[in-house]
This record gives C-alpha cells, structure tokens and sequence, in this order.
C-alpha cells in the first residue's frame, strides 16, 4: 500500500464510509475520511495527500465551496475532486487543478478520475 493518503472530506458518514470503501478496493491508496475542512487542514499540515475529495456544502462547518478556492491556493499541486455541480463551480471561477464529480457518483467515474490524477 502506497504512503500517500487520499483524503475524503464529507459531513455525511456514509459519503465517507462508501469513499473510502471503493478507493481501497480499487487503489493502492489508504483514505484518510474527514467530517470538516478543519479536519482536512490538520491532515494536509501533518502528512503527504495525493488528492482530495471535497463535498461542496457541508451543513453546519465551513462549505467545501467556501474553502475551495483556500485549499487550491495553499496546495496547488494538489488534485482536488470537488463534490458538487459542475454549473455551482463555475460560477465561481477557475481553481487549476479541480475536477467536479456531481452526486450521486458514478464508480467508473470515480476510478477514472484517480486513475487520471494519480497514475503516472
């Protein structure tokens, strides 16, 4: 299994739970599973991430809309897979290296998805 983490930030624990199910069946990658941006801010301080999942509206926490464009400014190398709608992410511009993958999530999409971002 590979070092690198991949880090899925999601309020909703059976977001997290089917995340992290599917990215350790069909990835070498350990999955970090997070409730919160603060959470993920504090992963991405103490460990390497290859790429992050982020849900757009995370209820009572800071949206992972609000703190988009802070995680892709602070990690621009970092892949960010943006849970939401892609019309929502484009209103709000250009982030680099942001993908959007709509829910409900599609599984080939979502391997492809790690399959392009991580596979070198």
């Amino acid at each position: 299994m590979k070092q690198e983490k991949i880090l899925v930030v999601d309020d909703q624990p059976y977001i997290r739970e089917t995340l992290t199910d599917i990215i350790t069946h069909y990835t070498d990658y350990q999955v970090e599973a997070v409730p919160n941006v603060v959470s993920a801010f504090k992963v991405l301080r103490q460990e390497p991430v290859a790429m992050m999942f982020l849900d757009d509206n995370m209820g009572d926490s800071a949206s992972g809309f609000t703190m988009l464009p802070i995680f892709a400014d602070f990690y621009p190398k970092l892949p960010i897979v943006f849970m939401g709608s892609t019309a929502d992410l484009r209103e709000h511009g250009d982030y680099g290296n942001v993908q959007v993958m709509p829910k409900p999530m599609d599984l080939k999409e979502l391997v492809g998805l790690i399959t392009l971002n991580l596979v070198h």
